[in-house]
């Protein structure tokens, strides 16, 4: 009822706001569109983001981490670690150590912090007093890791508007006492349109043309609040889209006794825990199986090495991977209707229907220039980078994507960050050392005032024999000095 005043005030706040409201620090916007095919660019109608792309970069596509899901996949972009690595293994997943399954709607630090990790948007808040980094949506960025949480946050509400989600950003962009200078912003279209009916669907070419005309008002919203120009801005994806038949259907039921499984993960990638004693059973009935059917098998130590998909307690000691097109159910779980055609993902992340896309824009990057395929691990550093804040670790690697700026900088950012944190080590220890010799030395003038004051023997003041007995390595200042540099070292 009182919306649309609402909005004109939103719309007049915007159209009046000074572009000093925003942040000092560097500005940087990602925005990831579900399910987005690097092929729709081409395959339909998208002059908004082909616009974005022709003014900055794109990716030929992006090569995106095994396996191919929404939560995991985003989760590699926010910290540059591969799934194994991170521990979000899948939408859905076992963790044999708590005992304890793990669903989407999850947002307990335990599943999401293992010690290691630091997401994007917790790094640029370190990094600065007056950095404050946004999130709508985005997959992870409502749980607290490494200590802290993202500044601003909208949690995931699909009965939020397009609009009203853009309007939260712009509003913290703008925030008069604490604007936000990186937003992460998530979208779940075209994913879910492409699970109903394919990525070659009439329904799907709809969807990916009305995302286009979305971006489309984000890009004018920008420019009119004053932001475009200043802002760093990526629009990336999570993975593609597969067709898969509605009779593409590998049930497990007519493979393996449910009694002998559990089973973690969602189609088409299972993870299974045999049950005591029966994983060669299982696993031998799974291998019989695949011989003549659509999926391979693997113990977890033979997964391939291409899929960094086996150093973590969260994935099971069998792994069954479909092969494109096709899906695992059972009895129960079966809901394809054998004559329609529906869209999946999750597959092997070198299938070029997996591959993502990437668009580059901003006033560091390069103009109408298309790149070689890269890893979307490596979108880590070059956020870091455009933020410019150190490089954390991850598998990522900026000297991969340092060909997309406008302007190279002398060092790589891998070289760059080991020389600052050389010379600040250094610096460190000089100064610990100084504080330490400082105090060593103010320490034995006092022993000498003070052994001036009670008449002692002068011949111990210049190093003779006193009645304290000897001193050496075993002096007072001397465990003073060990001490203070050991603990700034």
């Amino acid at each position: 009822m009182h919306s649309l005043p609402v909005y004109a005030l939103v719309l007049f706040l915007y159209a009046t706001a000074p572009s000093s409201c925003l942040s000092g620090a560097p500005l940087l916007l990602v925005v990831s569109l579900d399910g987005f095919w690097y092929k729709y660019l081409t395959l339909y109608n998208t002059p908004n983001l082909n616009a974005l792309a022709h003014q900055g970069v794109r990716a030929e596509y992006m090569k995106n981490v095994f396996v191919t899901k929404t939560f995991p996949n985003h989760f590699s972009i926010a910290t540059g670690y591969f799934e194994e690595s991170h521990g979000i293994v899948g939408n859905a997943m076992y963790d044999t150590t708590l005992n304890q399954t793990f669903d989407i709607t999850n947002v307990e630090t335990k599943w999401w912090d293992n010690g290691k990790v630091i997401p994007i948007w917790t790094a640029n808040q370190m990094h600065g007093a007056s950095r404050y980094s946004g999130a709508m949506m985005w997959p992870g960025s409502d749980v607290k890791i490494h200590g802290d949480i993202s500044h601003y946050y909208v949690t995931y509400n699909p009965r939020m508007s397009f609009p009203s989600r853009v309007d939260t950003m712009i509003s913290w962009f703008l925030h008069p006492e604490t604007p936000a200078n990186c937003v992460f912003f998530y979208y779940e279209e075209p994913d879910e349109t492409g699970h109903n009916f394919g990525p070659f669907s009439a329904e799907v070419r709809e969807r990916v043309e009305s995302v286009d005309a979305l971006m489309g008002f984000m890009v004018h919203k920008l420019k009119e609040a004053g932001i475009f120009e200043r802002l760093n801005f990526l629009v990336v994806s999570d993975h593609g889209m597969a067709e898969a038949p509605g009779k593409n259907v590998i049930n497990m039921d007519n493979i393996l006794d449910p009694k002998t499984y559990i089973q973690s993960g969602t189609s088409p990638v299972w993870n299974i825990l045999p049950a005591e004693g029966k994983e060669d059973l299982v696993f031998n009935k799974l291998k019989a199986a695949a011989n003549h059917s659509h999926f391979s098998v693997f113990r977890r130590n033979e997964v391939p090495d291409s899929y960094h998909y086996s150093h973590n307690p969260r994935i099971l000691p069998l792994v069954v991977v479909a092969d494109e097109g096709w899906d695992i159910t059972t009895t129960l779980t079966a809901y394809m209707k054998a004559n329609q055609t529906y869209g999946n993902h999750g597959y092997d992340n070198r299938l070029d229907s997996m591959h993502p896309l990437f668009i580059g824009h901003g006033p560091d990057f390069k103009v109408d220039y298309v790149s070689e395929p890269f890893s979307s691990l490596d979108l880590y550093p070059l956020m870091c980078y455009l933020l410019q804040i150190p490089v954390q670790p991850s598998n990522g690697s900026l000297d991969r994507v340092i060909f997309l700026l406008n302007r190279q900088p002398t060092h790589t950012e891998h070289d760059l960050n080991v020389w600052l944190m050389f010379v600040v080590a250094v610096l460190l220890i000089v100064t610990v050392g100084l504080l330490a010799a400082v105090i060593c030395v103010a320490r034995r003038a006092n022993r000498l005032r003070k052994s001036m004051l009670e008449g002692d023997d002068a011949f111990a003041l210049f190093g003779g024999r006193s009645s304290v007995g000897p001193r050496g390595f075993n002096d007072e200042s001397h465990h003073l000095l060990v001490d203070e540099s050991a603990a700034g070292s």
